[in-house]
């Protein structure tokens, strides 16, 4: 009875010891999530990919607290772009307004300063808006004459609203002569706020109408 025990425990012990060091070895040879290649053969370990499933995922609507859906695809170097694109037809839209005369004595002020300021603030507002969004702008070809202010609108097709109104106003401080005030409005504030762009200064003599 003894010696059977003992061939027992024995074999027992030879089967435990081998189980032991195949899982060593294997455990050694075949790193789970290794992003390493390995050169031993067709077999070698692949990376392993792990899929997020929103419903899965208990955190999923901590981190993403909206529709995933509902998230807007915004550009802002496309968004830049197109404000440099609008700013060229505010430019020829512009000198439409001013006439001969006043171009020829604002013009290098004008581009240097007020276009500037306004492709910098027009690319702004647009860079908050979807590329869908951007693709819908398109802006006015009717420059007020006379003593009207507006020079160009930047307006949406699908909505028709405003996105940015670009003015000019004729200012005549006491003793300080004329002046041209560009500014802009946006809809935010129902397009009451003046946000400045520039003063150029015209001189003492009444410049004249606009489109003259």
């Amino acid at each position: 009875m003894l010696g059977w025990m003992k061939h027992f425990f024995l074999v027992a012990s030879a089967l435990m010891t081998f189980g032991l060091s195949d899982y060593e070895q294997t455990s050694h040879t075949l790193p789970l999530f290794s992003s390493e290649k390995s050169d031993t053969g067709p077999q070698a370990v692949k990376s392993f990919v792990y899929k997020i499933n929103e419903h899965d995922y208990s955190l999923f609507h901590s981190v993403f607290p909206t529709d995933v859906h509902d998230y807007i695809h915004r550009d802002e170097e496309h968004a830049k772009q197109l404000a440099k694109q609008f700013t060229d037809q505010a430019k020829q839209q512009s000198y439409l307004k001013f006439g001969s005369t006043i171009e020829d004595r604002i013009s290098p002020m004008f581009e240097g300063t007020v276009l500037r300021s306004f492709e910098e603030a027009l690319s702004q507002r647009m860079a908050s808006l979807s590329v869908e969004e951007q693709e819908q702008l398109q802006v006015t070809n009717h420059p007020a004459s006379g003593r009207g202010e507006k020079i160009v609108h930047v307006f949406s097709l699908k909505t028709g609203e405003d996105l940015i109104r670009f003015h000019v106003r004729r200012d005549q401080p006491p003793k300080q002569g004329h002046w041209f005030n560009f500014h802009y409005h946006v809809a935010s504030d129902n397009y009451e706020h003046h946000y400045p762009l520039a003063s150029i200064y015209w001189g003492k003599d009444v410049p004249p109408l606009w489109k003259a």
